[in-house]
């Protein structure tokens, strides 16, 4: 499952709404709705790197400042 990150606490993503809210999951399994402004950082599924410029790419979170974009599509 793709990780995700606010400041040093890390979380499993669920979703991301259609009201641009991330939906999260502790690892205690407990879920949080952050809104997108909120510095989500998001692990890419490519190459590992946390960025606030992820972006989905079927069931993959991938970087979409970096070549990991283009090498997933």
């Amino acid at each position: 499952m793709t990780r995700a990150r606010i400041g040093a606490i890390e979380y499993d993503v669920v979703n991301m709404t259609d009201d641009a809210e991330w939906v999260l999951r502790d690892d205690h399994g407990d879920i949080t709705l952050v809104d997108a402004d909120a510095g989500v950082e998001v692990r890419c599924d490519r190459c590992g790197r946390f960025t606030t410029q992820a972006i989905p790419v079927g069931p993959r979170w991938v970087c979409a400042d970096r070549e990991c974009y283009e090498d997933e599509r």
